[in-house]
Formats: C-alpha cells, structure tokens, sequence
C-alpha cells in the first residue's frame, strides 16, 4: 500500500485528524482488494475531503 505524500505535514501526519481516518480508509480498501476483509468502510471520510 503506497503511503501519501504530504510534503507540508511533519513526520508521523497520518496519526491525527483528518489524515488518521484516511488512513484507516486506504487500508481498508486495500484490505478489501486482496480479499482480506469484505463489506464496506464502517468510518465516514472527513467532510472536507
């Protein structure tokens, strides 16, 4: 799973808001593309994204 590039975020950006739940989001899909988990995403993406 390629890892987003956020050139303006520090180290370890993905651990807080908003970029966690995305986080949590693209792992879940890709999980879902290797037939590791089914269904949908239970978490909501953030509104403004």
């Amino acid at each position: 799973m390629p890892s987003p590039a956020v050139p303006w975020e520090s180290h370890g950006f993905f651990n807080k808001h908003p970029w966690q739940t995305l986080t949590l989001l693209a792992a879940d899909r890709f999980l879902v593309e290797q037939d590791l988990l089914k269904g949908e995403p239970t978490l909501a993406a953030p509104s403004k994204w």
